[in-house]
């Protein structure tokens, strides 16, 4: 009895063990992928220390902004078109903006940190 209660512990471990690696694998993936098309972009806004950089984005319609939390603190992204889940340290918000025109966006939570997003 206590060797199947070990043995089922240690596939449980084998097994937990295989997810997390799994999902790591995938989140690494998603964020290569994520990285790899801003760079050719550069449709991407950087949360840190409180503030959105850059503050204000000039984009084609059609395109997508991604917005990124490198802050400690977790933000929503909110404006008239869009809200976004809480975001919490790395986790990423993305928006296709097809009409022209200047959106302004903000932190629901923190609501002194403010954007704007000009699509021509």
């Amino acid at each position: 009895m206590k060797q199947i209660l070990l043995i089922s512990i240690c596939v449980m471990f084998f097994l937990m063990s295989c997810s997390q690696n799994q999902d790591k694998a995938i989140e690494d993936t998603t964020s290569a992928a994520i990285s790899g098309n801003n760079q050719l972009s550069g449709q991407e806004v950087i949360i840190k220390n409180y503030a959105f950089s850059p503050e204000i984005l000039t984009v084609p319609a059609g395109a997508t902004v991604i917005w990124v939390n490198e802050d400690a603190a977790p933000h929503i992204i909110q404006s008239d078109l869009f809200t976004s889940n809480t975001l919490n340290t790395g986790d990423s918000f993305s928006y296709t903006f097809t009409t022209a025109g200047e959106i302004t966006y903000l932190c629901s939570i923190h609501t002194s940190m403010k954007g704007k997003v000009v699509v021509q």
